[in-house]
């Protein structure tokens, strides 16, 4: 049993038992006041309400509760490195230590993938039979596809938010595991359970090969993204017929009859120029026009 599942059954459980501390508890009340002991549970349950739906709702309050908990965590951890690796530059500055001022920076440079600490190992860039951050994957539910039929980016802390059921971790899963997580994990919220299809709709960019001989040209399209501040630097933009392309934050840049690796030192020498950290691992993608 995975650990995922060994968990869901352990506040099952314990749900399971604070129901009946309750039901018990009513039904002493009623026996107490003269009622026979059927006649009370009877009652007791009636008063209670359904069951099934309170297990349900009391389920999921507790699952959000944990998921928020972990989320928490992971923030907290983050900004700790951060405050830690930003106070040690100013410090590294303020005293002239220039070695001290390398090893500072390289330390807010890590704490900016700290989350990647938190997180299972990733998959490789070329590695397309599991998913990674930034993947784009298509939701289908074949058994009646107008119920659920949506995209779904995997976010920086590798999770996706499902209907239902929240959060759910996504990244380092291949399709049929994820499929089938997603199929047991709804089934209890559906009378008829749905069957759900997932594939990779658009790769992130840190599948991209390292080393291309493609050029740039008027009209083509430039996904771009940046693992370093990947909320702050990503999107997509089209080449003008002049040759350029406005990126956010370092302007428009001349980047017809570039190529990908050449232009990506580009980026990141330009990005150097407007961050205090100097520091850049920008990545390039070149979508073709027709011709």
């Amino acid at each position: 049993m995975s650990g995922s599942q060994t968990e869901r059954s352990e506040i099952q459980s314990e749900i399971d038992e604070e129901i009946a501390f309750h039901l018990e508890e009513a039904v002493r009340e009623r026996v107490a006041a003269g009622l026979p002991e059927d006649v009370a549970r009877a009652s007791a349950v009636a008063d209670f309400g359904n069951v099934g739906k309170v297990r349900i709702a009391c389920q999921r309050q507790r699952l959000w509760r944990d998921h928020m908990m972990q989320r928490f965590h992971m923030t907290l951890t983050l900004f700790l490195a951060l405050c830690t690796g930003f106070f040690a530059l100013q410090w590294a500055r303020a005293h002239g230590a220039r070695q001290a001022a390398v090893e500072a920076q390289q330390a807010l440079i890590s704490a900016s993938k700290a989350a990647e600490v938190l997180r299972p190992e990733r998959a490789t860039r070329q590695d397309l039979t599991r998913y990674a951050v930034g993947d784009t994957l298509r939701i289908v539910d074949m058994v009646e596809p107008d119920r659920f039929h949506f995209a779904q980016q995997i976010r920086v802390d590798g999770m996706i938010l499902m209907p239902d059921i929240g959060w759910v971790r996504a990244e380092g899963m291949t399709r049929q595991a994820l499929s089938d997580e997603l199929n047991r994990a709804m089934s209890p919220y559906h009378v008829n359970p749905p069957q759900f299809e997932i594939s990779l709709e658009e790769p992130s960019l840190h599948r991209v090969p390292p080393v291309s001989s493609i050029t740039v040209a008027a009209e083509d399209s430039i996904r771009f993204a940046d693992p370093v501040r990947p909320d702050e630097w990503s999107g997509e933009v089209r080449v003008q017929p002049d040759g350029t392309c406005l990126f956010p934050v370092i302007g428009r840049l001349q980047v017809a009859g570039v190529t990908r690796p050449d232009l990506e030192a580009l980026v990141r020498e330009r990005m150097a120029l407007f961050y205090r950290d100097g520091h850049s691992e920008a990545l390039i993608d070149i979508v073709k026009a027709p011709r």
